[in-house]
């Protein structure tokens, strides 16, 4: 929800700046809530071509839910823009996704290259885990690019699965931390991350956790409460 907010936040700022730049520049914001839910997402982004006469989309910001609504664009002929969607094949899959399918973000290979180099040259980890939300395209994408960068160095990685759907993650942080890694990477969102972290109190103590752009919230730090623990991500909203 963060990232939308945000987005939003920064769309306004933009058409303000546009109008006080040149009031001769006129356009519509019209918003629809997807809700982050993937069967919501088609459904709206329909209601905004057909019913608001859309002229570009902009979003969705997780890549699963982009994807779903580039689809739908494509069929329309309408473009696309996303503000935070990362992985490589929304706009690498032309066929699928079309050809007026945008971002102003970085893709999560380049993203994840930077994770692997950040944990092996900064971190000085060699044995990683890999935390992966194995129902999210990008956390899927961005957690295989960490690995390819990471292995590359010399190191090695272990990945563990998980949902966002899943109500408990007690025991998958218990077995993380028996696998005494050097590194944790969470590659999903910050809901998810938040309470991992927190669980890992004692687990994870000494082992410093990094992650993509999904952690980028400041809703993180109150779902991880108190913790000793290091936590490190990459980010483009900044």
């Amino acid at each position: 929800a963060t990232f939308g907010e945000e987005s939003w936040n920064g769309i306004k700022i933009a058409e303000a700046e546009i109008a006080k730049k040149d009031p001769s520049v006129t356009f519509k914001l019209i918003l629809a809530d997807e809700q982050s839910k993937r069967e919501q997402v088609g459904p709206a982004t329909k209601t905004l071509i057909e019913n608001n006469r859309a002229a570009i989309v902009v979003g969705s910001v997780a890549s699963s839910n982009t994807m779903q609504a580039a689809i739908v664009c494509k069929e329309a002929g309408v473009p696309i823009l996303t503000p935070a969607s990362t992985n490589d094949k929304l706009t690498a899959e032309v066929e699928k996704y079309g050809e007026d399918v945008f971002r102003v973000c970085f893709q999560d290979s380049f993203q994840g290259t930077m994770l692997g180099r950040f944990a092996t040259k900064t971190l000085k980890a060699k044995k990683a885990v890999a935390l992966v939300d194995k129902g999210q395209a990008y956390s899927v994408g961005l957690a295989a690019q960490f690995e390819k960068e990471f292995v590359a160095l010399g190191g090695t990685v272990v990945t563990e699965y998980y949902t966002s759907a899943d109500k408990d993650y007690t025991t998958l942080v218990q077995k993380v931390g028996g696998l005494k890694p050097e590194v944790i990477l969470i590659s999903g969102y910050y809901p998810q991350a938040g309470p991992m972290i927190k669980l890992g109190k004692d687990a994870w103590k000494g082992v410093p956790v990094i992650g993509g752009d999904g952690l980028d919230s400041p809703d993180l730090l109150p779902l991880a409460g108190e913790t000793d623990i290091k936590v490190y991500f990459t980010s483009h909203f900044v």
